[in-house]
């Protein structure tokens, strides 16, 4: 549902005022985060607004994230495009904002956590309950910590090389371009 009336007007002012930059923040968690491109939307019936778009650290321009149900499930519209953002940026605040959001709508916690320099890439393969958690790089990537969540046993490397396992905690000292860990994972 497009904004209209007060919403729409306030919208359409700010643009005007501000023509070219458009000085508009996504407020979460007490942080700002910049706003390029976004969709403006009314929250429905049942839509919870959980951050709003606000111009400079004024009042809220319009809904920056609608939160609600769907089916068995929960939902997060975010009207600005952050992951643009993001690529573009590369700012910390933006990656917590996504990270956030993914937490509040997962029906569960993530399998897995990874502690690494940037650069390094992830990729989580399911067969029954076998995992293969595979991390590539285009340059080699030191002191990756990895965390496991319900995962039984011990772990295997598919390509050889060191590393420390406590628990379900792994610690790789180097990653050169590939690597993957095997473990099962319990529910």
């Amino acid at each position: 549902e497009k904004l209209t009336g007060e919403k729409a007007a306030l919208v359409e002012r700010h643009t005007a005022d501000h023509p070219g930059f458009q000085d508009l923040y996504l407020r979460w968690a007490n942080k700002f985060v910049p706003v390029y491109d976004y969709q403006p939307v009314a929250a429905l019936d049942g839509g919870t607004v959980t951050a709003n778009i606000v111009a400079g650290e004024s009042q809220p321009v319009l809904p920056g994230i609608v939160q609600s149900r769907h089916g068995k499930g929960r939902v997060a519209y975010v009207a600005p495009a952050l992951e643009s953002v993001f690529l573009q940026t590369n700012l910390r605040e933006v990656a917590d904002v996504i990270a956030d959001l993914v937490a509040q709508v997962s029906p569960e916690p993530a399998p897995f956590t990874v502690n690494a320099p940037d650069g390094l890439i992830t990729n989580l393969t399911v067969r029954g309950v076998t995992r293969v958690l595979h991390l590539m790089s285009s340059t080699p990537v030191e002191n990756v910590r990895i965390r496991l969540r319900n995962s039984t046993g011990r772990v295997a490397l598919l390509v050889e090389g060191p590393f420390e396992q406590k628990g379900a905690e792994i610690t790789l000292p180097r990653v050169e371009a590939y690597q993957a860990i095997r473990f099962t994972h319990e529910h």
